[in-house]
């Protein structure tokens, strides 16, 4: 009867062992975060061939075409363009951004934002790959250490997918308190992958994102390029990229395509496209450029 009893006592305590184990396991994978997520240990995009290819970090939907869109309308080599706060809330919600881009809610925001984003990526040659990470406006479900953590993985991930060529990766710039949630998010996680990962065939740089930049030059009291240094501890090169008339023409007629962007921006009272146009134009000394900066020797 002892043994008996031993043995049921052994079998519950089993029992109630598995089931936290079990507990524990949905909650890391649904209670930590319900948006749709691709694996850590995703293999990433690559592009067909062995040759030299671009990637380029942008937060949000058009971050990365306001930032570098003359750059990727020079082809200088096949481009991945990686968006991260690309994901919907479930339930649907509608939130002050969505109603200034002209959205009733965020299924409907959600599902025009990608397809603007594609083609206007398409028409720079560039292709997409959308993360599906909620942003900022949204309500972050994840603490932003974990998050911080799981994007470096997804860049690493690219990295090591794309380890028989040669890659040039751009990632956002940082300014301070001036920068917004979701890039100051992506800042730290390509920081990290620069100061992490062993690879050779990686070159890294620091893109400006506009309008931020423009706001920075206008205001600040030192140069970027100094700020980050002092920021990050990585030793940075300003490397001007210029541009033609018609790789600013390309770039412009790309951000034309993000029309909820636009309609955003024009209820804050700025015409991003046509500020994105002067400022490019403008950018060097009056010549047309935009601006990044090398990490270390490249």
């Amino acid at each position: 009867m002892i043994r008996n009893r031993r043995f049921i006592l052994s079998i519950g305590i089993a029992l109630i062992l598995l089931g936290l184990i079990i507990w524990g396991i949905v909650w890391l994978v649904v209670g930590r975060s319900t948006q749709p997520l691709l694996p850590l240990n995703a293999p990433g995009t690559t592009l067909p061939g062995t040759g030299p290819i671009t990637i380029v970090l942008s937060p949000d939907f058009g971050d990365a075409v306001l930032s570098l869109g003359g750059m990727l309308a020079q082809h200088t080599r096949p481009a991945i363009v990686v968006t991260f706060f690309t994901g919907e809330p479930t339930p649907a919600t509608s939130t002050t951004i969505d109603m200034e881009s002209g959205f009733t809610n965020s299924t409907i925001a959600g599902n025009v934002r990608v397809a603007e984003n594609d083609q206007a990526l398409s028409s720079l040659g560039a292709v997409a790959e959308n993360y599906g990470y909620l942003g900022s406006e949204y309500g972050q479900p994840i603490a932003s250490d974990v998050l911080e953590s799981d994007i470096t993985q997804n860049i690493q991930a690219l990295l090591v997918a794309n380890t028989g060529r040669q890659v040039y990766v751009y990632g956002p710039a940082d300014f301070g308190a001036q920068t917004s949630a979701d890039d100051a998010v992506v800042h730290n996680a390509f920081t990290d992958t620069v100061n992490g990962f062993p690879g050779t065939n990686v070159h890294f740089f620091y893109y400006e994102p506009y309008p931020a930049v423009a706001l920075w030059n206008a205001t600040a009291t030192s140069s970027l390029r100094n700020f980050l240094q002092n920021e990050t501890g990585l030793f940075l090169t300003t490397t001007n990229i210029a541009l033609s008339s018609n790789q600013v023409s390309a770039k412009i007629s790309a951000l034309q395509k993000y029309h909820s962007l636009a309609q955003m921006y024009q209820k804050q009272g700025t015409n991003i496209v046509q500020g994105a146009q002067n400022f490019t134009a403008t950018r060097c000394a009056g010549q047309a450029c935009e601006v990044v900066y090398t990490i270390g020797q490249n």
